[in-house]
């Protein structure tokens, strides 16, 4: 067995891991030729980690579709300056390609028939990254309509995607730094949201998958 076969998950964490670190260079506003490459390296990254777990000739098309989506409105707003115009569109096919890998990655983690129960756990800590990634996207949907939907302690410019991933993620960990806050209503609504999926997230779903293989473990000594 190879190690990609056994370690599925392991792949679409790093990338997961590496999309995150690299949001301040992606979200920064700047739209520059190194920005495109760098974000078409994340995207190729995510949607091999999402094949490696789905093992489903579709998800390539679907991601595939979506990510060229991507790539060419970014391509619009380098070329022809068309940044206003192309924001929305971009902003929704990244939510959807992060949906997609949410699903496939959900799907691994509660499939017992598939994957050693590690792998499944990481798969179910996958799915904690998107649910701040593909938040985060909500977040900048509601600022591309409302400008003043957020406010930041200090801050002498409006709010990036980087910062928004920032936000999010601090939501979904219910950090609650408040140097970020919700100004519009919808934007306090999906922040409330997601601080409650994220402490049933960890909950339920990263609990029963531990509890697994720790029966896995006692099975194993017992015999």
């Amino acid at each position: 067995m190879s190690f990609f076969a056994r370690h599925r998950s392991a792949f679409l964490l790093g990338a997961l891991l590496f999309a995150i670190l690299s949001s301040p260079l992606l979200g920064d506003g700047e739209r520059g030729a190194a920005t495109l490459v760098l974000g078409s390296i994340v995207a190729l990254l995510i949607g091999v980690g999402g094949y490696l777990i789905s093992s489903d000739g579709r998800w390539i098309a679907f991601y595939c579709a979506l990510a060229g989506a991507v790539v060419t409105t970014a391509a619009f707003d380098l070329i022809l300056s068309l940044d206003v115009g192309m924001a929305m569109p971009r902003n929704l096919a990244i939510a959807a390609m992060q949906a997609g890998a949410l699903y496939v990655s959900l799907r691994y983690a509660l499939n017992r028939e598939r994957g050693h129960a590690l792998d499944r756990i990481i798969g179910g800590i996958c799915g904690y990254f998107l649910i701040g990634l593909l938040w985060s996207r909500f977040f900048v949907a509601i600022q591309l309509r409302d400008g003043d939907a957020f406010t930041e302690q200090g801050a002498v410019a409006a709010l990036n995607e980087a910062d928004l991933v920032y936000f999010s993620f601090a939501s979904l960990t219910t950090l609650g730094y408040g140097d970020i806050a919700p100004l519009n209503s919808f934007a306090r609504i999906l922040a409330t949201l997601e601080s409650a999926f994220g402490v049933l997230y960890l909950a339920v779903l990263v609990a029963a998958l531990v509890s697994e293989l720790q029966g896995m473990e006692s099975s194993r000594d017992g015999a």
